[in-house]
């Protein structure tokens, strides 16, 4: 949940419309905070110095960021409380030694692209449920499967994941 004590890390690119659009702006509506780490190299260790030094509260990582996390685990995270991974493919024994290294913080998986930022989400609760589904559309979102000529397709048959949203040029 964001409200005004949220404080949103941005740790990527700034190219990257998940953290812009999909973070910052319900962050920035309910009168909370966005950080953005400085340019110049990422590494766990200055993610984790940015994270204790502002509070931070919520953030996204990429898979490839969440291994470096584990191996330096140089922070209890204290302030976490919300992190989106995405951006690449997260294996789900990635995601189960993070949330074993850092269980106060809710890890949501996120789907999309840059162009279009966030298209569907799978909450933690979710994923134990159904740990192979890309989740739910995201909000003012509609997922279809088609075939290769456009067609919607029946259940259990193979096509295109077809996405329409409001970030979604057509």
């Amino acid at each position: 949940a964001f409200d005004d004590t949220t404080v949103t890390l941005l740790p990527g690119p700034m190219s990257n419309a998940a953290a812009i659009h999909d973070l910052s702006i319900p962050t920035l509506l309910v009168g909370g905070t966005v950080a953005c780490m400085p340019s110049g190299g990422w590494t766990a260790e200055r993610m984790f110095a940015a994270i204790d030094d502002w509070g931070v509260t919520h953030s996204i990582v990429f898979p490839s960021m969440m291994r470096d996390l584990l191996v330096a685990q140089s922070s209890e995270l204290e302030s976490m409380r919300f992190v989106v991974v995405g951006g690449e493919y997260c294996p789900p024994d990635l995601m189960a030694r993070f949330e074993e290294a850092w269980p106060h913080i809710e890890l949501m998986v996120a789907y999309g692209s840059t162009e279009s930022g966030l298209v569907s989400y799978l909450s933690s609760a979710e994923r134990a449920l159904r740990p192979e589904s890309l989740g739910r559309a995201a909000p003012m979102h509609r997922i279809e499967i088609r075939d290769f000529s456009g067609a919607r397709c029946e259940v259990d048959r193979v096509g295109e994941i077809w996405t329409t949203g409001p970030g979604v040029a057509a």
